[in-house]
């Protein structure tokens, strides 16, 4: 190796003989970093390839070359930018060695470029015969301009190097250029010791070691160096001029005798505003200056911390730079500067601000930024970047920046057009990114604006670029924007800005892309108008770690998002969210392995929009008429106003309504209506009731008081089911009306929307999943709804049942008509197979919607979906994983076994059936081939069945009644004093409940009954008996109810009237039976006489004895 390193010197140096300096010179050419696919060419002004380089030729390569101007062609057979470590260096030969003239590397495809000049005005002494010299006591006047005659001064060769003990020594040399078209720097190159002052056309351009002053016999030298040495100054190309040009310098030296073995060169340089300069340099931070886009600096800082770097050139070399680039970091935004200041110095000690940026925010990874410092024309050995904030300025942030990169450019060279903005006519909309509008050139810097702007948009200072997302309209005017150009000078143009309601045919959106991973650089995005096939928005690359917001106003119609990867392996963590004005999500996708890009559709056209719809209003607090809710009977006298200009409502309740029309249904499957509750609310589609919110269940009036009051605004969202009867294309009403919590204390600050939800749509957004087993950690519980295969949900040792819980957040209730189960990698036996899929709005009470078993994974990564019969808008989705019989499958694991679970990923959609019946007398929505059910009546249990067919047409209704069972029995009371012997009053009891048998346990005293059908209890008692319970139990098939009753039964009173009638009746009886007899006695003891004549006067007497009678 060391053989052949010392041939190549030989070569080169036999080489550098051949090329007779400065007509030609000696170049060699090195290829850093050998990259097969890495190829360059050489060409000169003609075009003609003087070197080309590939892996079959050495890396490095020399030959002689004419003075002129070439170009270094840069290639990448894969169509990429160069590796880090690869470079071109371009070196020539002068005085003796091989100096750097250029380096470069491809930045940009499809390929890349630079310029290198060879033309050296000012050859070494060695092949230069104009160099002359004054050695004396005095010093000339104007010996640095380009009139002074030089005539009697004495020409400097190698070999006339005469001793001398003049403290100062004076050199001149004069050039002529023809043009400076092409170059934008002079490189002076002096050799020498001690102190060194140099002037250009009259100018001084470079002074190191020597006292500070105009040149004088009494300027003395400090420090500098015994020996000899080339030094480097570099300085722009204003400097020079086309025609007669003199570099002139003198030397201050410290010894009493020295020879003069002193030189120098004057180089035309074309590279230097393309490629930075940092060989033979060092710096405090070297991954600033590698060019390397694969480092950087990474630089911890406290809030108020700063972080400088120098970058010091060596041997005293000088350099002007009046531009400089960073290149941002690979990663995070938060890490970057955001102020900082550019200095420059002599002697490393002193520097000079020559750049003050502040509140510069980039948004592009890996990219540079580059900024002027026109004032700069001194030649600094030491340039300073000092970082004073960062973008997240707060402690436990850091600094990163990869590169640093100092320029020379020649601007009076620059073509600037004439200043101006394009476009000139800025129209923004409200709640939309405003549009981009560029300065005529990059050279206009130090942008202002009057008057100032309206809300919500800022100025850039450093591009002129208005940004922000503008709140409120505004009429146009005109504003004057200033900058600063490439001279120096201050322009003025005029723009015309306006702000309009991004309303409608116009619709306002957001795409919030969040990147939390490091492999944005391959994911890309395009948005496009369904409508016409149109690419409205598009990103090749997007920034790792970072959350980029892309506001906009948009033709009010449907999206596709198109979602890309250079390769298959998806996006995994990387997600995008489309984001409405109200603030909901309503996609939020990423790209799933196995495809390079992926279209997902979506509706941001509000059918009801937020701010801007106009509503009917009551709010006066009074009782709103009947049919207001409904299309054909709301009120057309009510008051109206677009939403945010609503005047304060009074009352408890207050009622609001808005018409909407919409047109063809058939590629959607919901209707979201969002609705802004504090206290309560009751929300109606076309005059039927589809949610409440906060409100007792029976009649709602508009004294009704709402049940909760939430500590702030909440936007509730309800699905309505496209399918199921009650949207219809054209006219629909939105009704909604708020209830106060207490009229006294809250306001109610109404908003409402309403969204159509585009077909097979992924809903599981704006909630939280839950597991049991729970799990954190890198294969937690929210690996299983974080939309990404990638991850998994993964525990060991599986119960009989896992549970995976979805529940939206803001009580949102999503009819979700499809799901999804996704199984993981690496074994498949820890896969369910079968499950349940639940829907509930309470946690407690569940509703079965389907039941899957044997649904056995092929593949990893597989995704099984699945339509369901759902009408029914549920807060809360949950599966229920019971089964476990996958079988093995290629790639599984050699340790895996049945006894552990996992899955990648659940998923919800919004999906339209082929034919649905819809919602009709009771029975809700139901699609084609499936049954519907509804109660069947008060009383009663089972259901009443109607079928929808595959036409979607519902069939006659089927009853499957039987009673219910009972909810009550009662008596009107419960204790019960009865008398002895004594027959009650029938005692009814009122039953909730059909075909019951009533009966009482213990059974009812003696004498009474109940009636097993009635359960009326009577009878008479005929015991005496103290207070007993019994209880009374109403049955039927279906169950029962029981009530007690407590009976007491008295003693039968002591009933003196009936002693006193019996003893009359007694006394009575007696008498008669003693009259009865007296008057039978009486009879018998009389004789009868016989009758004669004698005795008629007897017989009259005998009838007038009545008074005996009356004694009895």
């Amino acid at each position: 190796m060391k053989g052949f390193v010392f041939l190549l010197l030989i070569v080169s140096a036999a080489l550098a003989q051949e090329c007779p300096f400065p007509s030609q010179a000696s170049v060699r050419v090195t290829k850093l970093n050998s990259v097969s696919s890495e190829t360059f060419k050489v060409m000169n002004a003609a075009g003609t390839d003087v070197v080309t380089y590939d892996t079959s030729k050495p890396l490095q390569q020399t030959v002689c070359l004419p003075m002129g101007l070439y170009t270094v062609e840069m290639m990448h057979g894969g169509g990429s930018i160069w590796e880090d470590a690869s470079a071109v260096t371009i070196e020539a030969m002068v005085a003796g060695e091989y100096i750097t003239i250029a380096r470069g590397r491809m930045n940009s495809t499809p390929k890349d470029t630079f310029t290198f000049a060879l033309n050296w005005p000012i050859a070494n002494a060695a092949a230069n015969t104009n160099m002359k010299y004054m050695m004396g006591s005095t010093i000339p006047a104007d010996w640095t301009t380009v009139s002074f005659s030089d005539a009697s001064w004495t020409a400097l060769t190698d070999s006339n190097r005469p001793s001398t003990t003049e403290k100062i020594v004076l050199f001149r040399n004069a050039f002529s250029l023809t043009s400076k078209a092409g170059y934008h720097g002079v490189e002076m190159r002096v050799k020498a010791r001690w102190g060194v002052i140099v002037y250009l056309n009259g100018a001084e351009v470079y002074r190191t070691h020597v006292t500070a002053g105009d040149l004088s016999t009494a300027t003395t030298n400090v420090g500098g160096s015994t020996a000899s040495y080339w030094r480097s100054i570099v300085v722009p190309m204003s400097k020079v001029q086309e025609g007669n040009n003199v570099l002139a310098v003198a030397i201050v030296n410290a010894e009493s005798a020295i020879t003069l073995d002193f030189d120098m060169t004057l180089r035309l340089m074309a590279a230097v505003k393309n490629f930075p300069r940092y060989w033979d340099s060092t710096a405090t931070a070297p991954s600033l200056f590698d060019q390397r886009r694969d480092s950087r600096i990474y630089v911890s800082k406290t809030a108020t911390s700063q972080y400088e770097v120098t970058l010091t050139l060596s041997n005293d070399r000088a350099e002007v730079f009046n531009k400089y680039c960073m290149v941002t970091n690979w990663d995070a935004l938060r890490h970057d500067p955001r102020e900082w200041k550019v200095s420059g110095s002599l002697d490393g000690i002193t520097f000079v601000e020559l750049d003050h940026q502040q509140e510069i925010y980039f948004e592009e990874r890996l990219t540079s930024y580059c900024f002027y410092m026109l004032s700069n024309t001194v030649a600094y050995s030491h340039y300073k970047l000092t970082l004073i904030k960062a973008r997240t300025d707060e402690a436990n942030n850091h600094y990163a920046l990869c590169q640093w990169n100092l320029y020379l450019e020649d601007f009076s060279q620059a073509t600037v057009p004439a200043f101006a903005m394009e476009p000139s006519t800025l129209v923004g909309y409200t709640d939309a990114e405003f549009p981009k509008a560029a300065a005529s050139s990059p050279y206009y810097h130090s942008f202002t604006i009057s008057p100032a702007l309206p809300a919500g948009l800022t100025l850039s200072p450093m591009s002129g670029a208005i940004s922000g997302v503008p709140t409120n309209p505004v009429a146009a005017a005109t504003y004057q924007l200033s900058a600063v150009d490439h001279l120096g000078e201050t322009k003025t143009t005029s723009i015309t800005l306006s702000v309009e309601v991004c309303a409608n045919d116009k619709i306002a959106f957001t795409l919030e892309f969040v990147f939390d991973s490091s492999d944005g650089g391959n994911c890309a995005f395009e948005l496009k108008d369904l409508s016409n096939d149109q690419i409205v928005a598009s990103r090749t690359k997007f920034v790792n770690w970072n959350t980029l917001s892309i506001p906009m106003c948009q033709h009010a119609t449907t999206y596709g998002l198109i979602l890309k990867k250079n390769d298959n392996t998806g996006w995994g963590s990387n997600y995008v969210n489309v984001k409405l004005v109200d603030g909901s999500i309503l996609l939020k996708e990423s790209l799933a392995a196995g495809a390079t890009q992926k279209t997902y559709n979506f509706n941001p056209a509000y059918a009801v929009a937020p701010k801007w719809t106009t509503w009917s209003y009551h709010i006066d607090g009074s009782a709103a008429p009947a049919g207001w809710n409904a299309l054909a009977t709301a009120p057309a006298d009510w008051a109206t106003a677009m939403t945010a200009e609503l005047p304060q409502a009074q009352g408890v309740t207050s009622y609001y309504y808005t018409k909407f029309t919409l047109g063809a249904l058939s590629t959607f499957s919901l209707l979201d209506i969002s609705v802004n509750v504090r206290g309560g609310a009751v929300v109606y589609l076309n005059g039927a009731e589809i949610r409440r919110i906060n409100m007792p269940e029976g009649e709602i009036t508009s004294s009704t008081l709402a049940t909760n009051l939430y500590s702030a605004d909440k936007l509730i969202t309800t699905s309505e089911f496209i399918q199921g009867g009650r949207v219809v294309e054209g006219e629909n009403i939105l009704a909604v009306e708020m209830h106060r919590r207490d009229a006294a204390t809250e306001v109610n600050t109404f908003s409402a929307t309403a969204i159509l939800v585009m077909d097979n749509m992924y809903v599981m957004t704006n909630g939280e999943g839950t597991t049991n087993p729970a799990k954190s950690g890198a294969e937690g519980s929210d690996k299983l709804f974080d939309n990404n295969s990638n991850t998994k949900y993964c525990i060991g040792s599986r119960p009989a049942n896992v549970i995976a819980t979805w529940t939206f957040a803001n009580d949102r209730r999503v009819i979700a008509t499809n799901y999804a189960v996704v199984n993981a990698n690496d074994c498949n036996k820890r896969h369910p197979s079968g499950w349940q899929f639940l829907g509930s709005n309470d946690g407690e009470n569940w509703d079965l919607l389907d039941t899957k078993s044997g649904e056995f994974f092929t593949e990893f990564f597989q995704q099984k979906r699945f339509d369901v019969d759902n009408t029914v808008a549920y807060n809360k989705y949950r599966w229920v994983f019971n089964e476990f019989n996958n079988p093995d499958i290629p790639g599984d694991a050699w340790w895996c076994t049945n006894v552990d679970f996992q899955v990648a990923d659940v998923y919800l959609f919004a999906k339209r059936f082929p034919a649905v019946c819809p919602a009709q007398d009771g029975y809700p929505a139901t699609i084609a081939n499936h049954m519907a059910y509804i109660p069947c009546g008060e009383g009663l249990a089972g259901t009443i069945a109607r079928y929808c067919d595959m036409e979607g047409k519902w069939g006659e209704e089927v009853p499957n009644c039987r009673a219910a069972a009972p909810k009550s029995i009662k008596y009107d009371v419960q204790f019960l004093e009865l008398t002895a012997k004594k027959a009650m009053q029938p005692l009814t009891p009122v039953i909730d409940g059909k075909e019951v048998k009533v009966s009482s346990f213990p059974s009812l005293p003696e004498g009474l009954t109940i009636d097993s059908s009635t359960g009326v209890i009577s009878g008479t008692p005929l015991e005496e008996m103290e207070r007993k319970g019994f209880t009374i139990n109403a049955a039927n098939q279906e169950g029962s109810v029981y009530t007690t009753i407590a009976i007491t039964v008295n003693k039968a009173p002591f009933n003196w009237l009936l002693i006193v009638i019996i003893i009359v009746v007694v006394i009575v009886v007696v008498v008669v039976v003693v009259v009865v007899l007296t008057a039978s006695k009486k009879k018998k003891g009389s004789k009868a006489m016989p009758r004669s004549s004698k005795s008629k006067s007897g017989s009259k007497k005998m009838d007038a004895q009545p008074k005996a009678v009356i004694k009895v």
